[in-house]
């Protein structure tokens, strides 16, 4: 009903119910990152193989959170520009680990 009268309020609303929901979330991704410090520790890899697993798993979220809000608000252009973003930052943040990767497996031959 919001929608229809007013989409502007309809739209700010939402906005504003996701950083609420977002800042909530702030506890659990300290869980997250104590997580992957644990799993560094424990398998003893470089911070420059679990940094970008770790950024890449943000930039995944924080993506399909964004694209979900433009899709609410009947924005399906915008929400493929910044799908297309998310994606080629992952990509762009993952390949220290892929070079490492295709290094050690050189090394490996």
């Amino acid at each position: 009903l919001l929608k229809k009268k007013n989409p502007e309020f309809a739209f700010l609303l939402s906005l504003l119910a996701a950083v609420l929901i977002l800042m909530g979330m702030i506890e659990p991704l300290k869980e997250v990152s104590a997580f992957f410090q644990e799993v560094q520790t424990m398998t003893q890899m470089d911070e420059l193989l679990i940094g970008p697993l770790f950024k890449c798993t943000a930039i995944a979220m924080l993506t399909r959170f964004s694209a979900d809000l433009c899709k609410d608000n009947a924005q399906a252009a915008l929400a493929g520009a910044v799908e297309l973003a998310g994606t080629v930052t992952a990509f762009c943040v993952g390949m220290p680990l892929l070079i490492g990767m295709l290094r050690t497996i050189g090394g490996m031959i």
